[in-house]
């Protein structure tokens, strides 16, 4: 399915899974101190930069991804000139909630962001993708012990 080979990558905080070549280059950046102007590029900046990277999201209907969109939009995890297209991928029952958390994206005005797609079918979403970050889980219900959670997701990881 995924022909790259890909090892973990961690920035800001934020846990990822990276194409091989593309982890080398992103850790020989690595300079975190940044300005506004670093952070918010002119738009022939933008043109004249990389080439997007395709970004999976698990669970991204979800709180935490919720969270993580923002930072993967505007510069946080991939650098400040660096594009991204979403690939954003949940459980049937949840597209249309992604389906509004696309167009939060797309009212956002993301100036880093190339472009939005929604799936619930892994295999579509992990087309071509670079980088796949897996967040979401199952939400612990009335009387669930945290045992119980980590019962119910284990059979998953």
């Amino acid at each position: 399915m995924l022909k790259k080979e890909y090892i973990p990558y961690v920035a800001g905080g934020i846990a990822a899974v990276v194409a091989g070549g593309l982890a080398l280059s992103l850790l020989d950046q690595g300079d975190s101190k940044r300005t506004e102007q670093d952070v918010i590029p002119s738009s022939d900046e933008l043109k004249d930069g990389p080439q997007p990277l395709r970004v999976m999201v698990s669970g991204a209907a979800g709180q935490i991804a919720y969270s993580l969109l923002p930072l993967l939009s505007n510069g946080y995890v991939f650098g400040p000139k660096q594009r991204v297209v979403l690939h954003l991928l949940d459980i049937p029952p949840a597209m249309k909630a992604l389906d509004g958390v696309k167009m939060e994206l797309e009212d956002g005005a993301y100036p880093l962001l190339a472009g939005v797609s929604c799936s619930s079918d892994p295999v579509e979403a992990l087309k071509d993708v670079d980088v796949a970050v897996f967040v979401g889980g199952f939400p612990r219900r009335e009387g669930m012990l945290r045992k119980d959670l980590i019962e119910k997701k284990l059979p998953h990881l």
